[in-house]
């Protein structure tokens, strides 16, 4: 970077810790037959008001998971 470093390089740094879903510990190979250059990949976050919002959030993240990457060959 060209910018004179008056306040440090970082405005803000960020740490985040993942956890696997319970019907998905661990990474599977997809059985897609494209070529790598013609995927996407794409890492949601979800943020929620309250704790209690957010365990909701990953019970149904939980139940739906394993049916969503079945049916779409993921």
């Amino acid at each position: 970077m060209n910018a004179p470093n008056k306040a440090g390089v970082y405005d803000r740094m960020e740490t985040v810790l993942m956890k696997a879903f319970e019907n998905a510990p661990v990474l599977q190979k997809p059985g897609l037959t494209n070529t790598k250059t013609d995927r996407v990949y794409e890492l949601r976050s979800y943020e929620s008001g309250t704790e209690k919002l957010a365990r909701n959030k990953v019970q149904m993240f939980n139940k739906a998971v394993k049916w969503i990457f079945s049916k779409t060959g993921i």
